[in-house]
């Protein structure tokens, strides 16, 4: 997008086709190259805490710091924004990751490899902020459904071809911390390229921008969070069941597949498979959302939580148990890939479009509880009960989410967007 260009648009107006593909390669190649890293650590993660001496539990805790990581650098991270701009802060959050990597590649203890991924985690709220502060000003609104959904579809993909390299350099090298390796190249990848992208670009000069009315970009963000927070209690909460409901799956697919005694291959096959579903879907998310609103792909994403979870929860029990399984997870990732970039374009939609950082910060607070959260919410279930009454609570949360996003949505997001 050129610098033109990006300063005679404004929300409504179609982008030329030079601006999508100077947004495709500033968004697109550091997104697809930070998923790779992420990619690459997330199956690692539990298995080298175990080869330290962790337990299964300690483990799992372990894995629960890069969620939790992100979630404590929200604030931070949009401090940061603010402060030095979004391009430069790409910068920071790709060389926290690099050393993250590294601190987990070297790490001789539990506790060393948890601060690793701590830092890897906190990194993941510097870049994806930065990433979303940049789409929320480059792209008007009538597009920006889609731009969201090509910000978690590069990342996505990513994350999809990381786990292959993974494997690939353990099976060169017949040692799983070298996986980390990867995680590292790919933030160093991050920062090679970024000098060779286009730049971000800048609205100072923008007549047609001054005539949006400015909210609360100015403000620090616990100002923003007093002055926003009837928005931000309501409709951030709403849409963080989402983000709560897609780590409830990654989390119970497994486990539920492990209680009807399936193999590992299988149920990385079954995961694997849901995987390039939801990539496949990705865009189409995006054109739904533009078209119709962002209601149109989160409560059918939400219905398909709650039905899927509830067959999870009874699949052992039936006949023919793998097929339910098997459709069951499908469904999960038909709901996933059409829900990419939702959260993210309610968020943008609710920002102050001068300066959205400080909102986006606040924003990503409350929504990233969910997956901060989801882990320990599905162990004290499952402790307290069983496997099932877990999944079939998952289901519940989903209709709950789905009620507050009807009430919330038409309410607070532009007509335009909200799609009652």
């Amino acid at each position: 997008m050129t610098r033109t260009e990006a300063t005679t648009s404004i929300p409504g107006d179609p982008p030329k086709s030079a601006s999508w593909r100077t947004l495709g390669t500033t968004v697109l190649v550091p997104n697809f190259l930070y998923g790779t890293g992420q990619g690459s650590l997330i199956p690692i993660v539990p298995l080298f805490a175990h080869q330290l001496g962790a337990s299964l539990a300690t483990a799992a805790l372990v894995a629960a710091m890069l969620p939790g990581g992100q979630w404590v650098s929200n604030i931070p991270a949009g401090w940061l924004i603010g402060r030095i701009g979004e391009r430069r802060t790409i910068y920071v959050g790709a060389a926290i990751a690099c050393v993250g990597a590294i601190v987990c590649w070297l790490s001789i203890s539990v506790v060393m490899l948890s601060l690793g991924v701590l830092m890897v985690g906190s990194a993941a709220a510097v870049f994806t902020l930065a990433r979303q502060s940049f789409v929320t000003v480059a792209v008007p609104l009538a597009y920006r459904g889609r731009g969201m959904s090509l910000l978690g579809g590069a990342n996505r993909g990513g994350v999809l071809v990381g786990p292959f390299l993974s494997a690939m350099v353990i099976k060169l090298t017949g040692d799983t911390g070298s996986a980390f390796v990867v995680g590292a190249s790919a933030s160093l990848a991050i920062m090679v390229v970024m000098p060779f992208l286009p730049a971000e670009p800048t609205f100072s000069a923008s007549a047609e921008l001054d005539r949006i009315p400015k909210g609360t970009g100015n403000l620090g963000i616990w100002a923003t969070f007093k002055a926003r927070h009837d928005v931000l209690l309501r409709v951030a909460t709403s849409a963080g069941l989402i983000n709560f409901m897609r780590t409830s799956r990654q989390i119970i697919v497994p486990l539920v597949g492990l209680t009807m005694g399936l193999h590992a291959v299988d149920i990385s096959l079954v995961v694997g498979v849901g995987a390039i579903v939801e990539f496949g879907l990705f865009y189409l998310g995006g054109q739904i959302m533009d078209r119709f609103g962002r209601l149109w792909t989160a409560i059918p994403s939400m219905v398909m939580f709650a039905v899927s979870h509830g067959v999870l929860a009874l699949a052992p029990e039936l006949i023919h148990p793998f097929a339910w399984y098997f459709g069951a997870s499908l469904l999960m990732a038909v709901g996933n890939g059409i829900t990419s970039g939702v959260v993210a374009a309610m968020g943008a939609d609710l920002a102050d479009q001068h300066a959205p950082a400080a909102f986006l910060s606040a924003w990503r607070s409350i929504t990233d509880l969910g997956p901060a959260a989801a882990p320990f919410v599905i162990s004290g279930v499952t402790a307290t009960s069983s496997l099932a009454a877990a999944s079939g609570a998952m289901g519940g949360v989903a209709v709950v989410g789905i009620v507050l996003l009807l009430r919330y949505v038409p309410r607070y997001l532009p007509k335009r967007a909200g799609g009652a």
